[in-house]
C-alpha cells in the first residue's frame, strides 16, 4: 500500500468530501426541477436555502482550491 503524506491525506479526504456534498446538492436540484419532491415540505424555511447556497459557494471554492496548480 502506498505511504501518502499527511498534506496528500487531507486533500483526498477534502476531494470526497466536495464531491459528496456536490452530488447531493445536484441530486436536491434534480428532484425539485422535474417536481418530484415538493420543495414546501422538504424546505420549511428560508434559512435551509440559504445553508444550501452557502454549502454550494463552498463547495465550488473547495473545488477551485483542490485544483489549483503550484
Amino acid at each position: 500500500m502506498p505511504y501518502f503524506p499527511l498534506k496528500q491525506r487531507l486533500k483526498i479526504a477534502l476531494g470526497g468530501f466536495v464531491s459528496l456534498v456536490g452530488f447531493l446538492i445536484l441530486v436536491f436540484a434534480l428532484l425539485a426541477t422535474t417536481r418530484t419532491v415538493n420543495l414546501e415540505s422538504v424546505v420549511k424555511n428560508e434559512f435551509i436555502v440559504a445553508v444550501a447556497v452557502v454549502v454550494g459557494i463552498l463547495d465550488i471554492l473547495c473545488g477551485f482550491l483542490l485544483f489549483r496548480k503550484k
